[in-house]
């Protein structure tokens, strides 16, 4: 188990934000990314920002079970904070996955140094997918 849990935060009616930290074991992100369902539930798309700075790496299982709880979401624009060379490829390990898993379900996803451009992107994605039933 990771020394800091991940975080979660919500910010209604449809953007969240996830913090990850330490090397992620599935029991860590089962609990987080459950909240993230959770709040998604009756929404027609999530707008999700994962902030990746202090994360270190993530288990087997971690990368298996966040890909299938992604997968039960609506359709997303997730928007990557921070991390290395190393922690973007493994952030684009899972998407791909959730992508592969998602099928129809349409998702976008960018990278960003900062938070506020992250959340910039996803206001204009969320905009978008409002006025016309998709991500741009």
């Amino acid at each position: 188990m990771t020394e800091k849990p991940g975080e979660f935060w919500a910010f209604p009616p449809n953007r969240a934000r996830v913090k990850v930290y330490g090397n992620i074991e599935e029991a860590e992100i089962s609990r987080v990314l459950m909240q993230v369902l959770d709040f998604s539930q009756g929404t027609d798309f999530l707008m999700l920002e994962i902030d990746i700075s202090e994360m270190t790496g993530a288990t087997p299982e971690a990368r298996r079970v966040s890909a299938k709880i992604f997968g039960e979401m609506p359709a997303m624009a997730f928007a990557l904070v921070g991390g290395s060379f190393s922690q973007r490829a493994l952030a684009k390990l899972v998407l791909k996955a959730v992508e592969l898993l998602r099928g129809k379900k349409r998702q976008v996803v960018s990278f960003f140094k900062e938070s506020e451009p992250a959340v910039s992107w996803l206001e204009q994605q969320g905009e978008h997918y409002t006025a016309n039933g998709r991500f741009k």
